[in-house]
């Protein structure tokens, strides 16, 4: 199978599929569940807070333990007005559709006013380095 990515005017877009690159989701908390009431519960909203089409870079550690995503300058904007608003909060970063689901959640500790977003070990890093070697044929 041959994967391409393509490069138009610094961005970068998978050539593949339609499918997006990375969905965001809000987290909500729930009610607890009565059989582990100490145990928070959350459940990830159903429509996407940002929908990623195109990344301004990609890098990805030789050992899948750190991958880098730089986002477009207008992702970025947005990006940043979502780690305002969910800043204490907790986001559902999507890379695939089930059944084979890449996700993980980060606890927003600060604005990110830069647009490069980590993912590391031991978060599931080696999940999405593998999906995203994939997708970009890295």
């Amino acid at each position: 199978m041959l994967i391409a990515a393509t490069v138009f005017g610094g961005e970068i877009k998978v050539s593949d599929s339609d499918a997006p690159i990375l969905q965001i989701f809000a987290m909500t908390r729930k009610a607890p569940d009565s059989n582990q009431p100490n145990i928070p519960s959350f459940s990830r909203d159903s429509k996407p807070l940002l929908t990623i089409r195109s990344i301004r870079d990609l890098i990805i550690q030789a050992d899948g333990k750190l991958v880098t995503i730089v986002l477009t300058e207008r992702d970025s904007k947005k990006y940043a007005e979502l780690t305002r608003k969910f800043q204490g909060g907790l986001l559902h970063y999507q890379f695939s559709e089930p059944p084979a689901l890449v996700a993980v959640v980060g606890s927003i500790s600060a604005p990110n006013e830069n647009g490069i977003l980590y993912f590391h070990a031991p978060y599931f890093a080696g999940d999405v380095a593998e999906y995203l070697r994939r997708r970009f044929g890295k």
